[in-house]
Parts: C-alpha cells; sequence; structure tokens
C-alpha cells in the first residue's frame, strides 16, 4: 500500500454512517421545528457547517443551523444572540461558542446526547439576506460582519476538501485546539496556486511544514469581509503549540517519507488496523472508540 492509498483509505473511513446521516437530518429538523415555535416565520434558517462544506468527518463533525432575522429587526445584535440561547436552553442544554451556540439534549439518565449542530444567530445587513452581522460572544459588545454562504463556496469550491479532512482528523487525533474556519483557512492560504492537491501525501507535507515555519505570523482575512481579521484573536501560545505538533509529525514522517507506517503514526492509526482498515464496520453509537488517547 502507498501512502496516497493509505490515506485514501483513512478519509473513506471517516464518512459518515447512514444512521448517523439519519439522526443528524431528525435532530435538524426537531431544532428547526422549535426555532419556528419560538419564533416563527420571522427568521430565516438555513443550513451550513462541514456538512454543506463537504469536509465532513465521523470523528467530529457538526451542523450549522443559520438563525438570521431581517434588517429591520429592531433588536440588537447582543440580544438577538441572548434571545435565541434562551429559547433554546428552555429545550436544550447550550454551549455558548465564538458566534454560535452549540446544544445538547439531556435524556431520560441526565446524560448529554450531542446533537453536533450549532445555532447561528444573526442579523442580514441588507434584503439580499446573504451578508449578516453576528455577536462575537468573547468581544463584549463586538459584532463581525459575514457571509456563511460565501464560506461554503470558497471551501466547497477550493480544491482543498479531502486536505481539510485530514488537517481535522490529524488536529482531534492529536488534541490541537484550532478553530475549523481557522483550519480550512489555513489549508487553502498553504496551497494558493498549488496544481497537486490531489496529491495528499504531498500537499499534507506542505501543509505540516507551513505550519511548523509560518504560523507564528500568518494573518488570515475572512474570505467574505477582509476587514474581519480570524486570525486576530490567535494567541502566540496557541500558534507555539501548532507549530510544535506540525514539527512532531515531520520528524516522524521526514526519514521515511513514503512508509505509510509512519504515516500511520502520525494519525494515531493502530498498528493492528482494525479500527479502520475495514470500511464496512458501522458505528451507531453517539461516541466512538479512541484507541489514539489510551
Amino acid at each position: 500500500m502507498t501512502v496516497n492509498e493509505f490515506l485514501q483509505k483513512l478519509l473513506k473511513s471517516q464518512a459518515l454512517t447512514q444512521q448517523m446521516l439519519d439522526d443528524l437530518s431528525s435532530y435538524r429538523q426537531e431544532v428547526e421545528e422549535f426555532l419556528r415555535e419560538k419564533f416563527g416565520e420571522e427568521p430565516t434558517i438555513r443550513y451550513g457547517g462541514s456538512k454543506a462544506k463537504g469536509t465532513m468527518i465521523k470523528e467530529n463533525y457538526d451542523l450549522d443551523i443559520v438563525c438570521y432575522f431581517p434588517r429591520e429587526c429592531d433588536r440588537d445584535i447582543k440580544d438577538i444572540y441572548n434571545d435565541v440561547h434562551k429559547k433554546l436552553s428552555e429545550k436544550y442544554f447550550v454551549t455558548p461558542k465564538t458566534s454560535a451556540l452549540r446544544i445538547q439534549k439531556v435524556d431520560n439518565n441526565k446524560a448529554k446526547l450531542d446533537y453536533h449542530i450549532d445555532v447561528v444567530p444573526g442579523r442580514f445587513v441588507d434584503d439580499k439576506k446573504r451578508e449578516a452581522f453576528l455577536y462575537v460572544a468573547q468581544r463584549e459588545g463586538s459584532r463581525i460582519k459575514t457571509d456563511l454562504e460565501k464560506h461554503i463556496d470558497v471551501i466547497s469550491k477550493s480544491g482543498c476538501v479531502d486536505l481539510i479532512r485530514l488537517g481535522k482528523l490529524w488536529r482531534v487525533r492529536n488534541n490541537i485546539s484550532l478553530r475549523t474556519f481557522l483550519l480550512e483557512l489555513l489549508v487553502i492560504d498553504c496551497l494558493k496556486g498549488s496544481r497537486s492537491k490531489d496529491d495528499l501525501q504531498s500537499s499534507f507535507k506542505q501543509f505540516l511544514e507551513y505550519l511548523r515555519d509560518s504560523i507564528s505570523d500568518v494573518r488570515l482575512e475572512d474570505p467574505a469581509n477582509t476587514n474581519n481579521v480570524v486570525s486576530d484573536n490567535w494567541s502566540d501560545g496557541e500558534r507555539e503549540i501548532i507549530s510544535s505538533k506540525a514539527k512532531e509529525a515531520l520528524d516522524i514522517i521526514d526519514s521515511e517519507f513514503d512508509d505509510p507506517e509512519k504515516w500511520r503514526e502520525i494519525f494515531k492509526e493502530p498498528k493492528a488496523n482494525k479500527y479502520i482498515a475495514d470500511s464496512s464496520i458501522v458505528v451507531t453509537g453517539e461516541r466512538l472508540s479512541k484507541p489514539w488517547c489510551a
């Protein structure tokens, strides 16, 4: 098996099972119906996140439910965010994120069931219903203007979808704290102009080198709004950790670049290879075994 064959097999193993897709569809419908019950037809509800971008992986996935109110809405964006948060809290356990609200449901045994859904409250900028203001929870009184449909378009057409999926898998298996949107922009920035994006082996090595050598001063702008520098709140410490993790991976594969076992090691893939090698394995539970954390 070549390294590229191994990486393709790894990606194939990260396709969601039909049960997972069915559950996600059911949760999505339930949440939309709840939002409609609370807010009627006022907000526009759309779907985004990794599913819309084509970058989902089985071990870490989500669906964004965009809940945007019309520009004529007389509420401040912070009030909209807090109102949606309050209403969702009547039924779900809600965890605030940067500009989204992650929801979980508490079952009869008081356990939290992860819906893999983030609700993104916002308010449209104009009647075109593309650009919107989002509240930034970490910065009191702050808001950003963006276009999530633009994000979907840029990322899904970047030619980097498989590499982004590999990056997400490497991130989760190595316990790296890195926002998905930042990771997506990093991959795209690293490989802009590349004619060999389909060569996963060479391209992923190039991405690791980029993280090791350039992450300390990289500047990433929102493709929908260049005034929104999404890397501004990225601390030097976080950048240093990612650079160090990339160096560790490169140290493993550099000496034996064409050895699939070395690549198996950087993705924390167990040598017994039952976990990934058999793509027919169906995982029905909400929690996956994580042998790389053992």
